[in-house]
C-alpha cells in the first residue's frame, strides 16, 4: 500500500511539473551491480537467466542514484515478470562520448504494436490480471526525463522487448536541486 501511495504521489508530481531529483555523480556500473544483485533470486525462482553486460569503465553521470536504481528495478522486474521459464533478461550499458545507454532486454511475450504508444500512459496495463497499478513505466519515464534523458522501447510479440534509457554523461559539474 505504501508503494502504491508513493507511486501515485510521484506520478502526480511529475504531471504537475514539481518532481525533483538530487544531482550528484553516479557511478553507473556500481549502481547497476547493486540493483541486479537484488533480482538474481527472483529470476532463478522463475527459471529466467539474468545476464549483466555492464561496461565496467562507464563514465559517471550526474543524477539521483536512488531514482535511477528505481528505474532499473522497475524495468528488470517487468522483464522478469513477462519472460517465460527458460527465457533470458539482459542488463547492459553502452557508452558514447556524450551519453550512456542502459539497456534492459528480454525474451518475453513482447508488446503488441498497437499497445506500444500506450505503455507510458498512467494506469495503462496490457495484462489486467497481473499485479500493479499501471504506474511503473509512467514513473520510469518521468525520472528519465527529469535527468534530461530519453527512454525508447522496441518490441516484437512472442520474441521480447528492449528498453533503452539514454542519459547524458557527466559534464564535470554537479548542480544540485
Amino acid at each position: 500500500m505504501q508503494r502504491l501511495i508513493a507511486d501515485l504521489l510521484d506520478a502526480s508530481r511529475m504531471e504537475a511539473g514539481t518532481f525533483a531529483v538530487r544531482r550528484e555523480p553516479v557511478a553507473v556500473p556500481e549502481l547497476l551491480a547493486d540493483v541486479i544483485e537484488g533480482f538474481h533470486e527472483h529470476a532463478r525462482s522463475r527459471d529466467v537467466q539474468l545476464v549483466s553486460e555492464v561496461e565496467p569503465d562507464s563514465r559517471p553521470i550526474d543524477g539521483d542514484g536512488q531514482r535511477l536504481a528505481q528505474v532499473v528495478s522497475n524495468l528488470l522486474s517487468n522483464a522478469i515478470k513477462f519472460t517465460p521459464a527458460g527465457g533470458r533478461v539482459l542488463l547492459g550499458t553502452r557508452q558514447s562520448a556524450t551519453h550512456l545507454d542502459i539497456v534492459v532486454q528480454d525474451t518475453g511475450c513482447g508488446i503488441a504494436p498497437e499497445d506500444l504508444s500506450l505503455i507510458f500512459d498512467r494506469f495503462w496495463q496490457a495484462d489486467r490480471t497481473s499485479a500493479g497499478a499501471g504506474l511503473g513505466l509512467v514513473i520510469v519515464k518521468g525520472i528519465i526525463e527529469s535527468h534530461d534523458g530519453q527512454i525508447h522501447v522496441e518490441s516484437v510479440p512472442d520474441r521480447g522487448t528492449t528498453f533503452r534509457v539514454r542519459l547524458p554523461c557527466s559534464r564535470g559539474t554537479h548542480p544540485g536541486n
